[in-house]
């Protein structure tokens, strides 16, 4: 499976569960929301951020047995809200034989997909980014194209299609065919209204992890992480980068503001934990060298799964330095 496609589907198209949230306060260092988390710093479930998310894409029937065509030249604004400027690289086809629209979306929200729900996977790369277009017939995989209209019949299932875009975080947009010998349908147009991913993130319930400030000598254990911010059993496999930042807004405006956390960052770092479930930030690499943690900003530790294309780390924690 390319890139850990059901792995990226299934953090990316989430419905409406969610993780409990805990009661509490957002009242800053040393605050009833804040708690020493030890050294190393062993990370809890009540240390993870929530959120609740819904994720819509259109059902368009197509005619069945035709090389179905798909045209993007409309999108200007991708699922997450950003202006959509880039060209899409790649688009990825996963049909579900049995499966219905709704038993995907219920897969997608609890992370129940399996590869065997799958009757059919492609890719179509397109020429560049002024090429906006691509039909059933140009999808293959490694090299061969089969011309998978010829499999485009009524009864074959739901046919998802997910648009991605190199080195931006998330799939842009998607859309679902149902073949149809009813329809006359051959040019599938997508635009801002295909698609839409609505959050609602609370940074401010979970308990701030207290760290000793000032010193890159810590070390961060999340073994005992059971679940994701939905709520969902936390597959530790799926983690292969820590990523630490300090953010001059609050936790509420970082909330309001979710898909844009790579960007507002005031101070990033990062490193490769793949295999691992503790961290010694003595390891981490950014624009400065990591020095330790201060009493100024909001400091978020996220967990990320890179190669699931998702738009969300598996786990947010928000760090505090001891006064």
């Amino acid at each position: 499976m390319s890139r850990a496609f059901l792995a990226g589907l299934a953090s990316l198209g989430l419905l409406t569960s969610c993780g409990d949230k805990a009661d509490g306060d957002d009242s800053g260092t040393g605050g009833p929301a804040s708690e020493p988390c030890g050294e190393p710093c062993e990370l809890q479930d009540a240390h993870n951020f929530t959120y609740e998310t819904d994720l819509q894409f259109e059902v368009v029937e197509a005619q069945a047995l035709a090389d179905v065509c798909l045209d993007w030249s409309a999108l200007s604004v991708d699922i997450q809200g950003h202006a959509f400027t880039e060209g899409i690289d790649e688009i990825r086809l996963a049909v579900f034989g049995t499966l219905s629209y709704d038993e995907i979306r219920d897969g997608l929200a609890s992370d129940q997909l399996q590869q065997s729900d799958l009757s059919l996977y492609m890719e179509c790369e397109p020429d560049g980014p002024d090429d906006t277009d691509c039909c059933l017939s140009e999808f293959g995989l490694l090299g061969s194209y089969p011309g998978i209209d010829q499999y485009f019949e009524e009864g074959s299932g739901s046919w998802l299609f997910t648009f991605d875009t190199e080195g931006v975080d998330g799939t842009r947009t998607m859309v679902l065919l149902i073949p149809t010998s009813e329809s006359s349908t051959t040019l599938v147009e997508i635009d801002d209204e295909t698609c839409s991913l609505d959050m609602d993130v609370d940074l401010s319930s979970s308990t701030r992890a207290l760290v000793a400030g000032g010193t890159a000598e810590l070390t961060l254990d999340w073994s005992a992480l059971t679940r994701d911010g939905l709520g969902n059993e936390l597959a530790h496999e799926k983690i292969n980068e820590l990523q630490l930042a300090r953010y001059e807004a609050s936790a509420e405006e970082l909330a309001e503001n979710f898909f844009d956390l790579k960007t507002l960052a005031s101070e990033t770092w990062s490193m490769s934990v793949a295999g691992e479930t503790s961290a010694s930030l003595t390891a981490l690499e950014g624009d400065t060298p990591f020095t330790g943690l201060s009493t100024e900003g909001t400091w978020l530790l996220a967990l990320w799964c890179t190669v699931c294309e998702n738009p969300v780390p598996k786990a947010i924690v928000i760090l505090e330095a001891e006064q």
